[in-house]
Order: C-alpha cells, then sequence, then structure tokens
C-alpha cells in the first residue's frame, strides 16, 4: 500500500511489527511501526477478529504514556496497524542489561518508569463510551516486553493484542489464558475473569523487578 517496509522488528503468536515509511506525496514521509497478521495465520478468522479489536480499543485511546494508533487497513487481504514509532529499548532489554551489571536500576528511575506506566494503565482502564459508560479494558499482558523506553525519554505502554474490552468482537473463553505467566495475577493463571486490578498486580510485580533486579516469580519453566 503506502507503506515501505524497511525491516522487521519482532514477532509474536499473531502478528509481526515491521519498521516501515508512509509516503504522502511531494516528499513527505513518516517512520511508523507496522504491524500485520502473520501470513500463516491469515485464513483463521478468530486471528483476524482479535486483530480488528485490537485495533478498535488502541485507536480509542490517546495518550502520552500509549503509543498511538495512526491507521487501520488492509492491503491484499492482509490487515496492517500503523502505529506511533517509538525509537528506543523496551523494559525487558534494560532489565537485562542491569543484571548483567550485577546492579539493580537506581530507584528514582525504577519509580518514574513505573509511574509512567500507571499513567498509561489509568488511561486505559478510564476509557469509556460515547455514553459515558466503562468500557471495562484490561491490558491483560503487562510486561517489561510490553513497555517502550525512548531515547527522549518517554514511557509507552504497547500491545493491546489480547487486552479484554466489554464490546469486543472476540471474548476470551472461561478457561483459556493468554499473556505472560512470570507477571499474571493469581485469578489471570487459573483462567478466571479478570478487571483492572489484575493489569496492577502485573505492574507491582514489574516494580519489585525494576527495585531489586530479581524476577518476582521465578522457575525453570512457565507452568512452575
Amino acid at each position: 500500500g503506502s507503506y515501505r517496509l524497511l525491516q522487521r522488528l519482532g514477532g509474536g503468536g499473531m502478528a509481526e511489527v515491521w519498521e516501515a515509511e508512509r509516503t504522502w506525496g511531494a516528499g513527505v514521509t513518516k517512520i511508523v511501526a507496522l504491524k500485520r497478521i502473520r501470513e500463516d495465520l491469515l485464513g483463521q478468522p478468530q486471528i483476524r477478529s482479535l486483530f480488528l479489536d485490537e485495533a478498535k480499543l488502541s485507536s480509542r485511546i490517546s495518550h502520552a504514556n500509549v503509543a498511538q494508533v495512526m491507521e487501520f487497513g488492509e492491503v491484499e487481504g492482509r490487515p496492517f496497524l500503523a502505529m506511533e514509532y517509538v525509537r528506543g529499548a523496551d523494559l525487558d532489554t534494560l532489565l537485562q542489561r542491569a543484571r548483567d551489571r550485577g546492579r539493580p536500576l537506581p530507584l528514582d528511575v525504577a519509580t518514574f518508569v513505573m509511574a509512567e506506566i500507571c499513567r498509561g494503565l489509568a488511561a486505559a482502564h478510564g476509557l469509556r463510551d460515547e455514553h459515558g459508560a466503562s468500557l471495562g479494558v484490561v491490558h491483560r499482558d503487562v510486561s517489561p516486553q510490553n513497555v517502550i523506553l525512548s531515547w527522549a525519554g518517554e514511557i509507552k505502554l504497547i500491545d493491546f493484542g489480547i487486552a479484554r474490552a466489554r464490546d469486543k468482537v472476540t471474548q476470551t473463553e472461561a478457561g483459556v489464558v493468554m499473556g505472560k505467566f512470570r507477571y499474571m495475577s493469581p485469578e489471570q493463571v487459573s483462567g478466571a475473569a479478570v478487571d483492572a486490578r489484575s493489569d496492577i498486580f502485573s505492574a507491582g510485580v514489574i516494580l519489585h523487578e525494576l527495585v531489586t533486579g530479581a524476577h518476582l516469580f521465578d522457575a525453570t519453566s512457565s507452568a512452575a
């Protein structure tokens, strides 16, 4: 379409993310993060529904601590989501560097990062529809991999791919667990219903890791 793919930034269970250049003409361009469904999953209706849910939900959140959605579309039958490209590194990378050096992050840095994460979460949790009713948004994957630190000092929450909201097309079946076990609340691990408190629990797990440099929950396997 209007985007030129530059380099693959990463991928997950549902989609892949590329650094891409958007051209409007007359030499006007912009670098974006372009997310699209993995080619091998294009034939699965549920994956398409999840992707559409993410686009609808993410586009509603307008906050400095949440990566902004710029465009949603489809090219040759492959849906894509163009988002703000944040130049920087994810929090997981920063924590790993700190562990490699054998010391946790400075306390003022840790608390600043955590406060910014909480502001982004508050924006998502406080989202309401046109009638003022809460949408009941729960991110469900609050983890260091989904927090980006820009070189300019901004903290951005990303990836609402498995978020839960009242008006989603695709609802997770009871007992189905999605997310990263190490950062989940007990109710999310057990497949029970979750609300915003589950995200706050996950944020607390991240805070422990930021302050101590160690994982709060650690084992030899995800199941353990």
